[in-house]
């Protein structure tokens, strides 16, 4: 869904954006941003807590991949949510877009 963002975000910019379109991508982004923050900090620290008993090293590539891929998929549904909000509300313009991309 990142890739169909971004191209929407820049047919959009090509054709002239409205400041309430320029708002909503922001706020998409800067909440893709802050899920992922959240989801990986949090996945990472419980797999860390939960490992105690392995030696650091695969500990910390426990806690590592498990913070990669929770916020990975936090990142992914947080676009989701982006694009259901967009088919949502009465934005012709936007929706034409998505659907031509």
């Amino acid at each position: 869904m990142g890739d169909l963002l971004a191209e929407l975000e820049h047919l959009l910019r090509s054709e002239g954006m409205t400041r309430e379109e320029a708002v909503f991508f922001k706020e998409c982004k800067d909440r893709a941003i802050k899920d992922f923050t959240v989801g990986s900090c949090a996945s990472s620290a419980i797999a860390w807590i939960a490992s105690r008993s392995l030696v650091p090293w695969h500990r910390f590539s426990l806690s590592a991949g498990s913070g990669m891929l929770a916020g990975m998929w936090r990142f992914n549904h947080s676009l989701d949510v982006c694009v259901d909000k967009i088919l949502g509300r009465d934005w012709d313009h936007m929706k034409f877009g998505l659907a031509g991309v």
